[in-house]
């Protein structure tokens, strides 16, 4: 008798994948050292700020009203703040200034992306854990890959599937970048795990709909038949079926592509010049303003939201001359910045929004909000590609499993040239990826810096590192370690 295979479970997920691509080593220090990763005690900004908006952005999608949602994307950035820090390249970080910024990109997502979202789709779910087998027939890993899709959707018009994706970004929007989200390894990744999902519900819901008629027809047979029972039984047939047909209203059996949405947040620019002072420019969050006339005790403004634009109609220019249209202006003299969540003449955050969606700032230079939403066309999905991402991820994610697991017992053996030979043999460093697309937070520490037999050791050095932290609850549940958020 043949023994039987032992099947390890193990668990990797879209970030993993795309990190080891872009360089082994950060791979190996942030995922695999010691089966945890380390990471830096502060968490980075941006990252930050995208979790923090996507958890309002959730609340919205569940039908919270819009105060609420902000104030759990508020919430949650603070949380991070005050348990681990935030770091940035460009100067002291105002936290004041990031929490506007967050509530800023809830409520422009309220506003601008969530009435035309919910004409055209159905809102299906958000947020929730899903596990795609990365395995085929005679393997001895048992690999699941780990995804939480922003949302699924379903098009009213056709019935097809898509995935939500919501992203921030800065403020320039380019071909490359559109280029680049049509081959996005986080849509391939949603799509694949929201496609598996669907189908193993279709299956267990047409199990659970056969036995119902099964236990119906048993009941039938019966000579003297309990009515009620008999009531209750015919009930329960009806709900599965209506379920079945529910999760076989699309015509087809895939998913049918992504919707990405993304949210400009603007730069992070150095303000005055020279002055080390870094803040973040968008119109969400800073505008500007001057005085035009005392109304009692108190200044009255003009407002406007870009310093440079190009008016869209025929108007009046400042010098009381008539403009054409579509031509360059810029502010003129008497004119300042002003951070809009410290101003209660505009209302905070809150009210600057409503007076951008309304138009009555600055006019001449169009609409504001939607200026600051790229949503392109559906991506949608491409076979062989699909099929070809999910074969190279799971040949790379078997050879990683085994890599670390070599490491992994180097170190427990305490043989430091082993080890340094392992790592530069299974987990080499990509130097191009050392400062970009910014710079790796291991870089001049871990990776160049002196580490004594390539061990890092947060219960040591807790100032500078901790163990990472679960971002997904299935690895939460099997580590037991706390998860994200």
């Amino acid at each position: 008798m043949a023994p039987s295979r032992v099947i390890n479970l193990r668990l990797t997920d879209r970030s993993r994948i795309v990190t080891y691509r872009r360089c082994p080593r950060r791979r190996w220090w942030e995922y695999e050292y010691k089966g945890r990763g380390v990471v830096p005690r502060s968490t980075d900004l941006a990252l930050t700020v995208g979790l923090a908006v996507h958890e309002g952005i959730h609340q919205l999608l569940v039908l919270s009203p819009t105060d609420m949602a902000v104030r759990f994307a508020t919430e949650f950035f603070q949380r991070q703040a005050e348990n681990r820090g935030i770091h940035t390249e460009g100067g002291v970080l105002d936290i004041e200034e990031q929490v506007a910024m967050v509530e800023g990109l809830v409520r422009l997502f309220a506003l601008e992306v969530l009435p035309g979202l919910t004409d055209e789709f159905e809102i299906l779910e958000t947020e929730r854990e899903l596990a795609l087998p990365l395995t085929v027939a005679g393997d001895s890993l048992d690999l699941r890959l780990m995804s939480r899709p922003d949302a699924g959707l379903r098009q009213r018009s056709t019935g097809d599937y898509y995935i939500g994706s919501w992203k921030t970004t800065g403020s320039h929007w380019s071909a490359r970048m559109e280029a680049e989200a049509r081959h996005d390894d986080q849509g391939i990744a949603e799509l694949l795990a929201f496609e598996n999902d669907l189908l193993e519900r279709r299956t267990s819901a047409k199990s659970v709909a056969l036995r119902q008629r099964e236990n119906f027809q048993d009941i039938l047979r019966q000579p003297d038949p309990d009515l009620t029972v008999l009531q209750a039984k015919f009930t329960e047939l009806l709900d599965s079926e209506k379920h079945c047909r529910a999760l076989a209203l699309t015509p087809t059996d895939v998913v049918m592509g992504v919707q990405m949405i993304y949210l400009l947040k603007g730069d992070r620019r150095e303000w005055p010049e020279d002055s080390g002072q870094w803040v973040q420019w968008s119109p969400l969050v800073r505008g500007w303003r001057r005085p035009i006339a005392a109304v009692g005790s108190e200044s009255a403004w003009e407002y406007a939201w870009s310093y440079r634009w190009e008016c869209v109609a025929q108007h009046i220019n400042g010098q009381g001359r008539r403009c054409p249209g579509g031509v360059g202006h810029r502010l003129g003299k008497g004119w300042e910045p002003f951070s809009v969540w410290q101003s209660a003449e505009v209302g905070g955050v809150k009210g600057w929004l409503d007076m951008l969606e309304a138009g009555v700032v600055q006019p001449d230079a169009g609409p504001c909000l939607s200026r600051q939403i790229v949503r392109p066309a559906p991506y949608f999905r491409v076979a062989d590609e699909v099929q070809d991402w999910w074969a190279q991820a799971r040949a790379q994610e078997n050879a990683i499993a085994d890599s670390s697991s070599i490491l992994n017992q180097a170190i427990h053996d305490g043989n430091s040239s082993r080890v340094r030979y392992d790592l530069n043999n299974l987990f080499a460093q990509h130097r191009q990826s050392c400062l970009w697309p910014s710079r790796c937070p291991y870089y001049e520490t871990l990776c160049w810096g002196p580490v004594p037999d390539y061990q890092v050791r947060p219960e040591d050095d807790a100032e500078a590192w901790r163990w990472r932290e679960p971002h997904h609850q299935p690895e939460h549940e099997i580590t037991g370690h706390g998860c994200l958020g």
